[in-house]
């Protein structure tokens, strides 16, 4: 199976450095932010990114183009519990807050 591997930090981390994307031969998907990586170089992309925060996807080649992103929202992909706000939109905020506390 053909296959990349996807380096993602989060945004403004600079976990992913200018140095790792020419060791690694990588492309930026998102400078600084998400590198593709040949497969072959799975363990030293492993080596390099160990304790730090970067998530290491393998991905087939086949196949890529996607319609959907499943992902959580609160604190990850923006920097509010928007859960607890559409609860008091929705007239149940308290509610929510009590459950997500």
């Amino acid at each position: 199976m053909d296959s990349v591997l996807v380096l993602i930090a989060a945004r403004g981390l600079g976990a992913i450095t200018t140095d790792m994307a020419r060791v690694l031969n990588g492309r930026w998907l998102s400078e600084g932010e998400a590198l593709e990586v040949p497969a072959a170089h799975e363990a030293e992309a492993r080596k390099l990114a160990a304790g730090m925060k970067i998530d290491i996807n393998l991905v087939p080649l086949a196949n890529r183009r996607k319609r959907i992103l499943l992902a959580d929202m609160d604190s990850t992909m923006i920097q509010q519990e928007c859960i607890d706000e559409l609860g008091v939109v929705a007239g149940v905020g308290d509610y929510i807050k009590a459950v997500t506390a």
